[in-house]
C-alpha cells in the first residue's frame, strides 16, 4: 500500500515536470503613444478573434495595460508664413510619450487560420468623466501587433493623430497643382482620425490666399465648402454662406463657385473618411497663387482627467493638408 501511494506521488511529480517544461506559449508587447497631450490616463488593450464556424465570434479579451508618461524632446520645423514659403526655422519641442508593456497569450482553436491567430489587435483608451460625473472612456485604433511565437518581445508604436492624409484629383490622380476656371473638378480627400471615422466632424476644403489685412501678410479664404452634422454642404463666398442637402441634384452656387451636392460621395472605413468634393470655378473668380487647405475637427465626447482633474481639453487638434495650387 504505501508502495502504491510513493509510486503515485512519483507520476504526480513526473506529470507536473513535463507539463511545466513545455512552452508558455506567451509573448511580451511593447506599447509606446505619441501625439496625445500631457497628463492624461491611458491605457492599451489587446484583442484575438474567433472564426466561423464557431457560433460564438466574440473577440477573445488578450489584456490591458496602464501606461506611464514621458517627456521626450524632438527637433521640428518652424513653419513660414504659407506653402509657398520655406520652413522659416527649427524649434526644440516637448513631447510626451506613453508607455508600457504587457505579456500575450495567443489563442488556439479559434477557426481562424494560423496566421490571423498571430494578429493582435490593440485599441487605445484615455479616461474621461462624463457631465453626470461618471467614469468614461475614449477607445481609439492602437493598430495591430503581430505575433509570430513564443519568448519574443514585439513592439507596437502608435502616433495618435486627427489629420487630413492627401488629396487628389481624380482626373490627373496627382495633388492638384492647377485649378482651371470653367472646369469640373473632382477633388478626393481622405481625412483620419485614431479615434475613429465617426469622431470626425465638418470635412471641409477651402481655397486661400495671402494678402495684407491692417499691414499684416494673413491667409483669406475665398471659398469653402463643408459638410455639416445634418447632411447638408455649406458654400462659403465672400462671407455669405448658401446651404444644400445632399440630396439635392440641381448644383448650389455661390458667387463665382458652384458645387453639385448630389455628386458630393463620402464613404467611411474604420477611422478614416474619404469626401469626393465637385467643384467648379467660373470666370470671375480671382487668378492668382492659392492654398487648397483641407481640414476637419475631432469631436471630444466627455472631459478628460488631466493631472487627476476633468478638464474639457481638445484631445487631438486636428492637423489640415495645405497644397498650393494655381488658379489661371
Amino acid at each position: 500500500m504505501a508502495f502504491m501511494k510513493i509510486a503515485r506521488f512519483i507520476s504526480f511529480i513526473a506529470v507536473t515536470l513535463v507539463f511545466s517544461a513545455l512552452p508558455i506559449g506567451a509573448a511580451t508587447v511593447q506599447f509606446s503613444i505619441e501625439g496625445l497631450p500631457g497628463g492624461l490616463k491611458v491605457s492599451e488593450r489587446g484583442e484575438f478573434h474567433k472564426c466561423p464556424p464557431q457560433t460564438s465570434q466574440i473577440p477573445i479579451d488578450a489584456g490591458g495595460v496602464i501606461l506611464q508618461e514621458h517627456t521626450v524632446f524632438t527637433v521640428e520645423q518652424n513653419p513660414g508664413p504659407g506653402p509657398f514659403s520655406p520652413s522659416a526655422s527649427f524649434l526644440i519641442v516637448p513631447r510626451s510619450v506613453y508607455t508600457g508593456e504587457m505579456t500575450v497569450h495567443p489563442p488556439t482553436n479559434t477557426g481562424c487560420v494560423a496566421a490571423e491567430d498571430q494578429l493582435l489587435s490593440l485599441f487605445v483608451e484615455v479616461l474621461g468623466e462624463d457631465a453626470h460625473g461618471h467614469q468614461r472612456f475614449r477607445e481609439g485604433d492602437g493598430g495591430i501587433a503581430v505575433i509570430t511565437s513564443d519568448l519574443v518581445t514585439v513592439q507596437a508604436g502608435l502616433k495618435a493623430h486627427a489629420s487630413t492624409d492627401s488629396i487628389v484629383d481624380l482626373v490627373s490622380h496627382n495633388t492638384p497643382t492647377t485649378l482651371a476656371k470653367n472646369t469640373l473638378h473632382r477633388l478626393l480627400v481622405q481625412y483620419s482620425d485614431t479615434f475613429f471615422a465617426t469622431s470626425i466632424r465638418g470635412p471641409s476644403i477651402d481655397l486661400t490666399q495671402q494678402t495684407i489685412v491692417l499691414g499684416h501678410l494673413t491667409f483669406v479664404s475665398r471659398a469653402r465648402a463643408t459638410l455639416t452634422n445634418d447632411n447638408q454642404v455649406c458654400l462659403l463666398v465672400a462671407n455669405e454662406s448658401k446651404c444644400a442637402p445632399l440630396t439635392q441634384n440641381t448644383p448650389l452656387s455661390n458667387g463665382a463657385v458652384t458645387i453639385a451636392p448630389s455628386d458630393i460621395l463620402v464613404s467611411s472605413t474604420l477611422n478614416s473618411t474619404t469626401v469626393i468634393w465637385p467643384i467648379k470655378l467660373s470666370e470671375p473668380f480671382p487668378s492668382g497663387n492659392f492654398t487648397l487647405v483641407a481640414t476637419a475637427g475631432d469631436f471630444d465626447p466627455f472631459s478628460y482627467v488631466v493631472n487627476g482633474v476633468a478638464q474639457p481639453i481638445q484631445l487631438l487638434p486636428w492637423k489640415a493638408l495645405r497644397v498650393p495650387v494655381t488658379v489661371p
